[in-house]
């Protein structure tokens, strides 16, 4: 059987099929199956119902719907139920209203058919939907077609302030008195579909009893949030949508961004003020994957789940393991313990972590593990972590069960190496090499180039080669000649990596002043020079990005032409409104999208802060494992978090499942799998990923 790709059928009508009262049939095209007894068969469009009690006094040669076009608002969640009829024209010229038909919907999603033609939203998503009936006419399944808009509307904080007051604010247009400043998210931002919604932050103009309005909107859906004085919104000058609110946005108007408007009302002149207008961008795919970081203050890695805003505590606190790894399955842990003399791995899987060995030699300072999680490659530190020189600087290639190190052929060609990266596909590994420095520790260094050691067959690798040279950047805004931190596209044809004065972002200093100056850089794998990721750095003079990890998925770029990567990397910029202290600096996790068919052009968006961190705390080196999409049943955030791409409602109410999957659909590759059949013809599911596989 054909399989289209998902990404592709996605663009398509959903293929879900539901019969009459008896009878949930699946057919092809428009054509539902046969009805049951009192019923009709369903359609590949939707799900459908039976309508109308008409019965035909003569053979019915041509249908229509009416309405033929109607619009409705969910207002607050309340849904108005729309009734259609089929109105018939016999063979001999008369007019039949009220036609018993089988209807059916393009995005059952929205809502769907009950008894007498009525069509009920959901009153979770807005979006045009195309609406079908269907008749048994005198030469067969006679069609017709109509169009429903549905919007939704939701209205919050309005209990917390007189009528009068609210209505006047929402009604309100945009003046001319200052308007407040949207400190975060930032204009362009470009997130993906199931991330959690961003909280809204300003920096406040006018009086202490003046209301903010909060306004996000796309062409189907629009929030609006009245933020009263005295309330902890109001003074933090924050707000967050709820979940459901957050997801009429991202799961409606898919093709469309997202417009935040800020105003505020001046309660004495009753007047509103300008407005602060930006654009949120949202690609229609999901992040399906946990995020480890080191959260420095505290001493713990941490790890946040998909979809969610609060983290998990991985290792405990004061449990110091340094310079992690995590394998690209999520199940292992590598890194170096407490006081870097030790070395360990941590089976992830188990309730708690278990640890599978702690050991002296080797003294792991970076390491990564193989596709298959068979192998480690570890950055080897000789005998101990101090300035003395005995830093080898080299590889080696360790079975993480055990610890115990495996023979390997020609790894010892990569001499004077730090921060290895395995490729997703098996075929190389990129590290920095050539390094030079006064220093002894392989993290501590002036000078690096981005390399490339070819794997050739088990445990075998090749002759290394230079990917860049770190000093052709000395000119670049943050200075320097070394590079840093590699790290592999999904799809093995690119590195991101940092470059800058030192090879590490600080050299244990207490302030963000203090900080290396750092960016971020994008290159083609086969060769050629790097582009600076402006706006991921913050602008043409950005300094302060590090350690940069790729996400292991891609998802599609609005309006589906293109792909888009997902970015990693600490920074001490400020996030938003929040306070940031100088001592210790308030690293964070943000990510960036990244376009890679942008050519010699900056391929990097504007990016998001990382939901679920410690605004204040210090955080660095996240690194990415891939989850399996969600089956049919499972709880969602997106649409784009189930296999099925289908994410509703039941209809008992409670929270959103995953529904039926449409036949004959695929994953495809950078999305998430649970194995090998929910993949596209030539893609394997690798460590929860659709995956082209080299070896």
């Amino acid at each position: 059987m054909l399989r289209l790709s998902f990404l592709a059928f996605i663009t398509l009508f959903l293929t879900l099929g539901c019969g009459g009262d008896d009878s949930q049939t699946a057919g092809r095209g428009f054509q539902g199956g046969a009805g049951g007894d009192g019923g009709s068969g369903g359609a590949q469009i939707g799900i459908g119902g039976t309508g109308g009690t008409t019965v035909p006094t003569e053979p019915v040669v041509s249908i229509t719907i009416e309405p033929g076009t109607a619009e409705t608002v969910v207002k607050n969640g309340v849904a108005t139920p729309v009734t259609f009829t089929v109105v018939g024209t016999g063979r001999d010229g008369g007019i039949m209203r009220g036609l018993a038909a089988t209807w059916n919907v393009s995005r059952p999603d929205i809502g769907s058919f009950g008894a007498a033609g009525v069509f009920t939203p959901r009153g979770e998503l807005g979006g045009d939907v195309t609406i079908q009936a269907s008749v048994n006419g005198l030469d067969g399944p006679l069609t017709a077609s109509a169009v429903l808009t549905v919007r939704v509307e939701t209205l919050v904080g309005a209990d917390a302030l007189p009528a009068d007051v609210v209505t006047a604010v929402d009604a309100a247009t945009p003046g001319a008195e200052a308007a407040p400043v949207i400190a975060y998210p930032h204009d362009q931002v470009m997130m993906p579909q199931n991330v959690v919604a961003p909280q809204v932050q300003w920096t406040p103009t006018g009086a202490a009893d003046d209301v903010f309005r909060v306004r996000l909107s796309k062409p189907h859906v629009q929030v609006t949030a009245l933020v009263s004085p005295g309330s902890p919104a109001a003074t933090a000058h924050r707000f967050k949508a709820e979940a459901a609110v957050w997801r009429a946005l991202t799961d409606s108007d898919t093709d469309s961004p997202v417009t935040l408007e800020l105003t505020r009302w001046d309660r004495t002149a009753e007047t509103l003020s300008a407005a602060h207008t930006i654009t949120l961008q949202i690609s229609p795919g999901a992040i399906y994957g946990a995020l480890y970081y080191w959260q420095v203050t505290g001493s713990q890695v941490m790890r946040i789940l998909p979809g969610q805003d609060t983290r998990q505590e991985v290792t405990g606190a004061g449990q110091c393991v340094a310079c992690h790894t995590v394998s690209r399955d999520g199940r292992y842990l590598a890194g170096s313990v407490s006081d870097y003399l030790h070395s360990t791995v941590i089976d992830l899987t188990t309730d708690p972590p278990t640890t599978l060995f702690t050991k002296s030699p080797p003294h792991i300072k970076f390491s990564t593990f193989s596709p298959d999680s068979r192998r480690l490659l570890v950055n080897k530190m000789s005998d101990d972590y101090l300035n003395d020189g005995t830093d080898l600087r080299g590889f080696s290639l360790l079975d993480p069960q055990t610890g115990d190190e495996v023979t390997s052929v020609n790894l010892s060609n990569a001499t004077s190496a730090s921060q290895p990266e395995w490729s997703p596909d098996g075929s190389k590994i990129a590290y920095i090499g050539d390094i030079s420095s006064s220093y002894s520790r392989s993290d501590v260094y002036e000078s690096g180039n981005l390399s490339i050691l070819p794997i050739t067959g088990a445990d075998t690798f090749g002759s290394p080669t230079t990917l860049h040279v770190g000093s052709t950047l000395w000119g670049a805004a943050e200075g320097g000649s070394a590079n840093m931190h590699p790290t592999w596209s999904p799809d093995s044809q690119f590195l991101a990596f940092a470059h800058g004065e030192f090879g590490r972002a600080t050299a244990g200093v207490s302030t963000v002043a203090q900080y290396f100056p750092g960016a971020l850089y994008f290159i083609a794998a086969s060769g050629g020079n790097p582009v600076r990721l402006d706006r991921a750095n913050g602008g043409a003079g950005g300094v302060q990005s590090y350690w940069p990890t790729f996400s292991p998925f891609t998802t599609p770029k609005p309006g589906g032409s293109g792909r888009l990567f997902w970015l990693a990397f600490f920074s001490p910029r400020p996030y938003g409104n929040h306070p940031q202290a100088a001592s210790p600096p308030h690293s964070q996790i943000w990510v960036t999208a990244i376009d890679p068919d942008a050519g010699p052009n900056d391929p990097s968006h504007v990016p998001y802060w990382l939901p679920g961190q410690d605004p204040v705390a210090h955080n660095i080196d996240a690194h990415w494992t891939a989850l399996p999409c969600r089956a049919n049943g499972e709880g969602c955030g997106s649409a784009s978090e189930c296999c099925s791409g289908v994410c509703l409602t039941p209809d008992g109410g409670g929270p959103a499942v995953c529904g039926p999957p449409p036949p004959s659909s695929c994953r495809a590759a950078g999305q998430g799998c649970g194995g090998n059949d929910d993949c596209c013809d030539t893609l394997t599911c690798v460590a929860n990923t659709c995956t082209a596989q080299v070896f």
